[in-house]
């Protein structure tokens, strides 16, 4: 059970860490039933997507080898899945079922440190809630995303070009080596301010947009401790996904075209383990920012159950 202290506590990654464990274990037959479920529907969702774009790639170099540098994959025609409705089907629905996992599974990890016990039925009336909330949440954070984005690369290119005049194309290469950092970057700062929006609007049933400002008080005086948190989670993220895809765009898709139900049946693995990992990170995160913003981070919650 979680004590409820006073609100001179300090923020702890630690603690983060063993209350997302704690979280999982108290109730990890219900959210781990519930995740493989969703993961399935993901599953299934993402292989109607996925074979469209094996259908449409093409491999102009396959005699090479699987790991050699000039082999490419690329697509006949290049706006092949914006006429294929298979495709955009798999992708919406994909993200529909990952928000409806994302806000059950949360709803299910806050019950560590309540009385309730959650249910299938309580985690699927959570997801039906939030899902298409989920939805709206993500679209204003991928703007604010681009927008921060677009705002930082042309700070690189006009800080170079007032420094060193017109750029050449060393330049602009170190420029582009410089976009994935920028892009983490700017992810990290904004998690710093909105990083418990999801969680606060599962918990405290409020909307999109008061969600956000929730986030905002919440997070103040934290920021940093939270950037620090969000960084092991992002790293951990990459590392998953890089599990679930490998790093070679061209060995993957060739993975799906030889051995699809092998690699299907992979994700859905990941897949299963990367929801209920996120979900629980996110919760014990906002339960973290709760307690030492308020000192109750068990109390209140219990509400989603009632």
């Amino acid at each position: 059970m979680i004590n409820t202290v006073d609100s001179s506590e300090r923020f702890l990654v630690a603690r983060v860490f063993a209350n997302l464990f704690r979280s999982i274990s108290a109730n990890w037959v219900v959210l781990l039933l519930f995740s493989a479920m969703l993961s399935f529907v993901s599953t299934a969702f993402s292989a109607l997507s996925l074979n469209e774009v094996v259908s449409y790639a093409a491999f102009p170099d396959a005699d090479l080898p699987p790991t050699s540098a000039g082999r490419t994959t690329y697509f006949a025609d290049p706006y092949a899945l914006f006429k294929a409705p298979l495709y955009w089907v798999g992708l919406v629905g994909n993200l529909l079922s990952s928000s409806f996992a994302v806000t059950g599974l949360m709803a299910g990890c806050l019950a560590y440190g309540t009385a309730a016990r959650p249910e299938i039925g309580t985690l699927f009336g959570a997801g039906a809630r939030n899902a298409v909330r989920v939805l709206g949440q993500t679209l204003i954070w991928l703007l604010a995303l681009a927008i921060a984005f677009i705002s930082v690369v042309s700070l690189l290119v006009f800080g170079f070009a007032a420094i060193i005049g017109p750029l050449g194309e060393p330049t602009m290469n170190m420029i582009v080596a410089c976009l994935p950092v920028s892009i983490f970057i700017v992810a990290v700062a904004l998690s710093a301010i909105w990083g418990v929006s999801t969680q606060a609007m599962v918990a405290e049933d409020i909307g999109v947009f008061a969600s956000f400002a929730r986030s905002r008080k919440l997070t103040r005086g934290l920021r940093l401790q939270l950037a620090f948190a969000y960084t092991i989670f992002f790293a951990l993220c990459a590392l998953m996904l890089f599990a679930q895809r490998g790093f070679s765009t061209t060995l993957w898709v060739e993975l799906l075209d030889k051995q699809f139900v092998g690699v299907m049946m992979l994700r859905f693995a990941i897949t299963t383990a990367s929801l209920l990992f996120m979900s629980s990170f996110t919760i014990a995160l906002y339960r973290e920012v709760r307690l030492v913003d308020q000192g109750d981070a068990a109390v209140g919650l219990a509400d989603v159950f009632s």
